[in-house]
């Protein structure tokens, strides 16, 4: 039986409001977590709407335009966010459609497992970020 090579995007999902409101104070325009996914396999978790697993690898935020932070503002908030990394869950692929997404320029090789080719997706989006 022969593996199927995933294609992974990066999606970007707001969670401003899920986030303690003294943060959503710091002159904070948005904050999104980032996910890696294969949009190639949808899963059914116990119903019939087809899902995608989505694997947190990043935290991203924007300022508010034209806010001039005091750089120990922008360190506190990038100490923070930057502590947190999103837990891995799974989304109705018409919600993830609904969402900002990315597809991942990154070769995989098809002898490599398939957390070899995670691993390869996770650092290819680090090494150069989409959002």
């Amino acid at each position: 039986m022969s593996k199927t090579i995933p294609e992974y995007w990066a999606v970007r999902i707001p969670v401003s409001k899920y986030y303690p409101e003294y943060m959503r104070k710091q002159h904070l325009a948005a904050i999104y977590e980032v996910y890696l996914y294969d949009v190639l396999t949808a899963v059914h978790c116990c119903e019939i709407t087809p899902s995608y697993e989505l694997i947190g690898i990043d935290t991203v935020y924007e300022f508010e335009p034209g806010y001039d932070a005091l750089q120990e503002e922008v360190d506190a908030v990038e100490e923070y966010l930057n502590s947190v990394e999103p837990d891995d869950m799974y989304m109705h692929c018409s919600a993830v459609a609904r969402c900002e997404a990315r597809k991942l320029n990154v070769d995989l090789d098809p002898d490599d497992t398939e957390q070899q080719w995670l691993e390869a997706a996770a650092d290819a989006y680090k090494s150069n970020p989409l959002f």
